[in-house]
């Protein structure tokens, strides 16, 4: 039978949640009794009580801001509510709070995991300390100008909320999160470069960046889960959604008064709710057989929208769908959709008549227009 030497039973160590699992895996064998002693950074978070199980840790890693330093001074800059004291540049805490401090001991190095913004940073620049998670906030861009600092590696809910001033930006490559509002209401922002680590892009984010007619999105990117992430962008028509996205979130294209087709790619599976809500001069979208889920007023009140084929591989049809779409006057529902929820053809005007099988379910009221005639198929 194969067994785990100790190089590579240290590996495996790495991933351990708690002191326990390790002192566990010394009880199991003689051999491994000084695997501890062979770390030269803390596997686990560690404290007074514990440092003495790695007597030879030369490196420190921090993974929260309630960890011990021993010893160590940590400045974290705590932003102040109101903006108006925002100017205030010594609204420091230290990482370590607490009265006495048990063990002291100096590290080659330190890294911090847990979350920091960059005026922390920049206190601590000429130290051991390495920050790893490091948020640009609207306090940052205040005080240190719209150019993202290099050690950056999110951006912070509403970091440029309403920064007219801003007409380009270059996202460095070590940021991999845009968060909320990051980029609201930004009426000049005209460009913006976005690197290939973004995986993540969150609500609001582009809303309102009216003179943003393009944006290219990274390949890698696990899920734009913007409600509304482009909502507003009543000029922007170039966007291409990466093969790494499978749902398309909320709102996506909400009231995007530009967008008069759309090819959904290959690799979407979900159409998210209210995704093209209001878009009014949508004319046609075409679905691929990929999605299998359509959720609640995707299509909702897209005016213009007068084609539409349904991939077989929908089985409901849900709450507003396609309400207020008044120029649709054709459809095929396809033999997979089981049900059709409530309001789902609600106020579509031309559509004078719909077949659907005799097994389908129509679940609440006014799941077709008054006018529409409903033709159920025995066959």
């Amino acid at each position: 039978m194969t067994t785990l030497d100790r190089y590579h039973l240290m590996i495996v160590s790495q991933y351990f949640d708690s002191e326990f699992d390790f002192k566990t895996l010394v009880l199991v064998c003689k051999k491994f009794e000084d695997i501890m002693a062979m770390f030269h950074y803390n596997p686990i978070t560690i404290y007074t009580e514990t440092i003495k199980y790695f007597p030879n840790i030369e490196t420190l890693h921090l993974r929260c801001d309630t960890d011990e330093t021993f010893g160590n001074s940590i400045l974290l800059y705590v932003e102040p509510y109101e903006y108006t004291e925002r100017d205030t540049f010594n609204n420091y805490k230290d990482v370590w709070y607490g009265d006495t401090i048990g063990v002291k001991k100096k590290f080659f190095q330190i890294f911090v995991w847990f979350k920091v913004n960059y005026r922390t940073v920049v206190k601590n620049k000429n130290s051991n300390i390495t920050f790893k998670n490091v948020a640009y906030t609207t306090h940052d861009r205040i005080k240190f100008g719209e150019k993202i600092p290099q050690e950056v590696t999110s951006l912070d809910d509403g970091c440029f909320w309403n920064c007219n001033t801003l007409i380009y930006i270059n996202i460095p490559q070590k940021v991999t999160s845009i968060a909320r509002d990051c980029f609201y209401k930004c009426t000049n922002l005209s460009g913006i470069k976005i690197p290939q680590s973004v995986t993540y892009i969150s609500h609001n984010c582009f809303y309102g960046c009216c003179s943003l007619k393009r944006i290219d999105i990274p390949k890698i990117l696990i899920g734009i889960l913007g409600l509304t992430c482009l909502c507003g962008d009543l000029k922007m028509y170039g966007f291409d959604i990466p093969s790494s996205v499978e749902v398309i979130n909320g709102k996506k294209f909400t009231q995007t008064n530009d967008l008069h087709s759309f090819t959904i790619p290959p690799h979407v599976k979900t159409i998210g709710t209210y995704c093209f809500y209001k878009c009014c001069v949508l004319e046609s979208i075409e679905i691929p057989l990929t999605v299998t889920s359509l959720e609640a007023g995707c299509f909702s009140e897209c005016s213009m929208l007068s084609n539409i084929i349904l991939p077989s591989t929908i089985t409901t049809l849900p709450s507003n769908c396609f309400s207020g779409c008044k120029k649709l006057s054709e459809i095929t529902i396809p033999q997979s959709v089981e049900c059709i929820e409530c309001f789902c053809f609600y106020e579509c005007e031309s559509l004078k008549s719909i077949k659907i099988s005799h097994n389908v379910r129509c679940n609440g009221e006014f799941c077709f227009d008054k006018n529409t005639k409903v033709i159920h198929d025995s066959v």
